[in-house]
This record gives structure tokens, sequence and C-alpha cells, in this order.
């Protein structure tokens, strides 16, 4: 897995997500904090069972990549969030543990699927029970010596693979803390149980939300995602290995250009065509128009 430059990667023993984290999520969902992402509850025997997925997986392998700079965090003419800067992590994960699969499968015999953030898996979850890291206050991924700030891509295989084992309670990486990630969120979007309502999310309002924002609604000056829990997160400052983050994520010089008089006079078809590969290519340029009209 070395070769795929990931920073941290384990292995789980496939098998149903347990009833108390299906329970939790079916919780979250009837609390609405889902927002407008009807597709989190679609599917949701697949999120429980991966081998629905593809048929008789036995194993989760789930890899970490970090995106956030090694020194100064760059400065984008726009406030868009950091791992929206470089090339789409969706491509880039792919391309990088497809090797990866292959080589499993041709040694075993073994079928293998890759999930980039796309698939109905849980990933966090296969990450927890994998030992690859634990859930933070502010439901991100906190993997030791890495941080939160983290692109996460899985490969699912009928492979036997030995499976590791989660981290013990004692370490848990917020143990000590005193939450600066929730003081830091603008909207209080952080729930006393590190869930995240994804109505008052700046990240979800920015990017996900289409149409026009609820009356009365801030962005504290976000275009596209936030930052906010992560960069308060002491986790978040300490130095990363070496090599890290990979070089597909270094700011596209036409993303950190990017600036509202530009985006003003962009047609629909110019900026699908200079973002093709950015993870900006998931908005649209009126949802980016109506966020800079928010800006405060």
């Amino acid at each position: 897995m070395t070769s795929t430059g990931a920073a941290a990667w384990r292995v789980a023993r496939c098998g149903t997500v347990s009833d108390k984290a299906d329970s939790d999520f079916r919780s979250w969902l009837a609390d609405g904090c889902n927002a407008s992402m009807t597709w989190l509850a679609d599917k949701a025997d697949m999120r429980r069972d991966p081998s629905l997925l593809l048929s008789g997986a036995t194993s989760v392998i789930v890899a970490a990549f970090p995106y956030r700079p090694a020194g100064e965090s760059p400065r984008p003419r726009m406030a868009i969030s950091l791992y929206a800067l470089g090339r789409d992590y969706h491509a880039v994960l792919r391309e990088r543990l497809a090797p990866v699969a292959e080589a499993i499968d041709a040694a075993c015999g073994s079928q293998s699927r890759i999930c980039v953030d796309s698939a109905p898996l849980r990933e966090r979850y296969w990450a927890v029970e994998a030992g690859l890291g634990r859930i933070g206050r502010n439901n991100l991924l906190l993997v030791p010596e890495l941080g939160s700030m983290l692109f996460l891509g899985s490969i699912l295989t009928t492979a036997r693979i030995e499976p590791d084992s989660p981290l013990p309670p004692s370490a848990h990486p917020c143990a000590d803390c005193d939450a600066p990630c929730v003081r830091a969120c603008p909207t209080h979007a952080i729930r006393p149980d590190s869930t995240v309502d994804a109505r008052r999310c700046l990240a979800y309002l920015t990017i996900e939300h289409r149409g026009q924002l609820p009356e009365g609604t801030r962005l504290h000056g976000r275009v596209f995602g936030c930052d906010a829990c992560a960069l308060a997160c002491p986790h978040n400052r300490q130095p990363l290995p070496p090599g890290q983050p990979l070089p597909d994520f270094a700011p596209l010089p036409e993303t950190m250009s990017l600036d509202a008089d530009e985006l003003t006079t962009m047609s629909r078809r110019a900026f699908a065509r200079r973002f093709a590969h950015s993870p900006l290519s998931r908005a649209r340029t009126e949802t980016l128009l109506r966020n800079l009209r928010h800006d405060d």
C-alpha cells in the first residue's frame, strides 16, 4: 500500500455494521440532520452490509491520504475549502488504489471493488473498525499523527486478509481536549453527541444545498466548503510525514486565481471545462454566485 502514496492504511474484517452504529445513523436521519441529502437514506441495506456492494466480501482495506498543506495554508482569492484546491480526490484515489486491487486479485483469485466517497459504504465506520483512527468531537475521523484533514479510499475484497484491531478506548484523540472545534463552528452545527446537523453546516450549505438558501442564512464569508472545525483541531497542526500531501493535492492555479469578477462573467460551459478535474466541478456557477451574494 505504500506505493499508493497513502500515509496510513489498515484492514477490517467485513461484516454487518453494528446495531448501535446502525441505530445511531437512523436516529440522525430521523432528526432531519441530513437536510436535503436524501441519498444518505437510500440503500440502507448496503450501508449496513458491504457484502451487498460486493458479493462475498470478507475484508475492507481503508487508506488515508492527507490533503492539508505541510507548510503555510494557501490563500485562494475566494474562500474555498483546502480539500477543493487540488485535483478531484475521487479520481486520484481510484488511480492510486487500482494497482493494489489488481495485485490482490491476481495473487488471491479474488474480486475487489474500490470505493471513494460515492458507493454507500460507511468509510469512517470501517476506518475505526480497522484501527485507522477514531471519530473526533466534530465527527471527523482522526488518525494518529495525521489529524483529520484526510481523504479516505477503501477496497472491498473477497480476499481473506488478516484484520487489524480497533484502537483502544484509551487512545481517543479528544479525551483531554476542550473541544476548540465546537467553539470554532460559526453556526453551531456540531451537536452534543458529536454528530453534525447539515442544516447548519456551512460545508453543506455552500456545496450540497440547491436553490435559495433558507431565510436568515449567514455563510460567514464561505464560498465553497468550510474548514473551521478542522483548522481549530490541534491534531491538524502536527507535522505531516515526508512526502505528504501528495503532489496531486497541490493547489491548482485555475482554482487559486478564481475571483468574483471572473465567476460573474463565466459561462456554465467555460466553468465546467476549467474545473473538470477539480472538486469545484461539483458546484454550479449559480451556486457559487449565490454564496457570494451571502458573503458578509
